[in-house]
């Protein structure tokens, strides 16, 4: 995967102590993080002043996998997809209001089906 984007940060924001707040916290509102490479939406590059062996914003260029009960815990979860939901959404009565049918959905039908 490559792309023309090219970004420059100065290092202070991809370093273990701060990858924890900026590259989980920022992760989901990546516009207002004070690393301009996250801000750019790409990887730390040769032009950024951080160093490559402890920038955590380096994952794929690096080639560094996620590892299992380290980086992240797997979870059976149980839920619909999009067309499901809004095909069931479709059958229940018309006179419903919209945000009583997903309540319906989301606390009583999926909580009942996990039963």
């Amino acid at each position: 995967m490559t792309t023309d984007k090219r970004s420059k940060c100065k290092g202070s924001c991809c370093t273990v102590e701060t990858a924890e707040k900026v590259l989980v916290g920022e992760a989901l509102d990546a516009e207002k993080s004070a690393c301009d490479c996250i801000r750019k939406k790409v990887e730390c590059g040769s032009d950024c002043e951080c160093d490559p062996e402890v920038c955590r914003n380096r994952q794929m260029s690096l080639k560094r996998a996620l590892k299992e009960h380290v980086d992240f815990e797997e979870r059976t979860a149980w839920g619909i997809d999009l067309c499901t939901a809004m095909n069931l959404l479709e059958i229940l009565p018309r006179d419903i209001p919209l945000h009583l049918k997903s309540h319906f959905l989301e606390k009583r039908l999926l909580f009942a089906i996990q039963q």
